[in-house]
């Protein structure tokens, strides 16, 4: 089995409530979506804090890890 692709998405989550915190007020939650599909159609999710990843992923991780072999 290989992957065949990477995708990380950036997602504003919105919050039910206000949060504060010491220096700002949050009303949602950002987080970077991950999908990883491979040769054999299994398709995995994943997600990280903040949106400022989804350009590493997309852009390092990614080309370095498709067709790389994923042990089962």
């Amino acid at each position: 089995m290989k992957i065949e692709s990477i995708q990380a998405t950036p997602v504003n989550v919105p919050g039910t409530r206000t949060g504060t915190m010491s220096i700002r007020k949050t009303t949602h939650a950002s987080r970077t979506i991950v999908e990883i599909t491979t040769d054999t159609g299994l398709i995995g999710l994943g997600e990280t804090c903040g949106v400022w990843a989804t350009a590493i992923i997309n852009e390092r991780f990614s080309p370095a890890l498709i067709g790389a072999p994923f042990p089962v």
